[in-house]
């Protein structure tokens, strides 16, 4: 089982989330076959990787970015000569790291995520970050199959993010190690096709840098950094 609540953990708001997305509540915690456990404290939701032997409960809080390093990464030279009123569709929102960092740029973003607990921990920690961030009014967090809505809106600029192993000998830290357990393994080129097909001026998407470029003949150009390139499709 990917996520679980304690079956003595009597806290209400844990229940009804549990409830709504056929979350499991368990009395062996111990059990080999859990992963992760889920509570709720102070208006957050907390997490605690049930493999680790000393592991302690982690938010999946939005951290502020340093601003004067967006501009510099990249990640931001994939959208340096677009017009700011162009809208941005990330259609992996996960825990809405890259959708921060394209706010923080000026864009609107729309974020998806397909997997129901993690959209309503993500809004519940957008909807705390806002209230300390007016940039990040320029996200709007949606439930949803990114394909789906990607093709019914047909938005200017996509980001796909599929979640991959870096294989670090480093141990990623615990908020990724979750998103990796939980990502999905559709076929990166399948999607690509997809949703180069639904943009109306640029695709851009991120691999591992060792991984082969997908469609590319029709890569307009790529960023390449130690561990991670971004390629890059304009209409």
């Amino acid at each position: 089982m990917d996520l679980v609540i304690d079956k003595l953990d009597d806290n209400l708001k844990l229940r009804e989330f549990a409830a709504r997305h056929q979350i499991p509540a368990v009395s062996d915690i111990g059990s080999s076959k859990l992963k992760y456990l889920v509570t709720e404290r102070n208006e957050q939701f907390l997490f605690k990787d049930l493999r680790r032997k000393k592991s302690h409960f982690f938010s999946l809080d939005l951290k502020p970015m340093n601003v004067d390093k967006i501009f510099k990464s990249n990640f931001s030279k994939c959208f340096l000569s677009l017009d700011k009123n162009l809208q941005v569709f990330d259609s992996t929102a996960g825990l809405l790291n890259d959708s921060v960092h394209i706010a923080n740029m000026g864009f609107q973003v729309t974020a998806v995520e397909k997997i129901s607990w993690l959209y309503e921990v993500m809004k519940n920690e957008l909807d705390l970050a806002k209230l300390g961030d007016s940039v990040l009014e320029n996200i709007n967090l949606q439930h949803g199959d990114s394909l789906e809505l990607a093709e019914k809106t047909k938005p200017d600029v996509i980001y796909f993010d599929p979640v991959f192993d870096l294989k670090k000998k480093a141990t990623a830290k615990q908020p990724m190690e979750l998103l990796r357990s939980i990502a999905s393994d559709k076929n990166s080129q399948d999607c690509i096709e997809q949703l180069l097909d639904c943009c109306s001026e640029r695709l851009i998407y991120k691999r591992h840098k060792k991984q082969k470029s997908t469609l590319q003949k029709f890569i307009t150009f790529s960023v390449t950094g130690k561990s991670v390139a971004f390629d890059v499709y304009q209409k």
